[in-house]
């Protein structure tokens, strides 16, 4: 076998035993649920609001969050969002590329989602559905 053709169908089975890491998993109903645009503000008059989406694209770490940076640096969460995902308990974690969780917003009731960040003297933080 010729040194190019030896090449060939060694990368051709290299690229064929990958498929399957590359083949779309179904996404959980609960994500599914839970994605969509999304506002994430600060809870007192006059507070930051960033208009976000949650996908339903994998990352690393969980799922792809769509949104401006220079809006989410005004919100103080100790990182650059890269990826969301839900607890069991139906919770929205944001992290960082790193998996460095940035926040935690507890749910409250269907796609409203809240978290307490007053007692580390930062806004608490909402996210709902936008406003029209």
């Amino acid at each position: 076998m010729k040194p190019f053709n030896q090449f060939l169908s060694v990368s051709l089975f290299a690229i064929v035993m990958a498929m399957p890491v590359f083949a779309a998993e179904p996404v959980d109903p609960d994500i599914r649920k839970a994605a969509g645009r999304y506002d994430l503000w600060e809870d007192y008059e006059g507070g930051t609001v960033c208009t976000i989406n949650l996908t339903t694209k994998r990352t690393i770490g969980g799922y792809v969050i769509d949104g401006k940076e220079d809006c989410f640096a005004r919100l103080a969460l100790d990182g650059d969002p890269f990826a969301w995902f839900l607890t069991d308990a139906g919770d929205v974690v944001i992290i960082d590329a790193t998996r460095k969780r940035l926040v935690t917003l507890e749910h409250h009731k269907d796609r409203e989602y809240y978290a307490v960040r007053q007692n580390e003297g930062r806004a608490n933080l909402n996210l709902t559905p936008p406003t029209p």
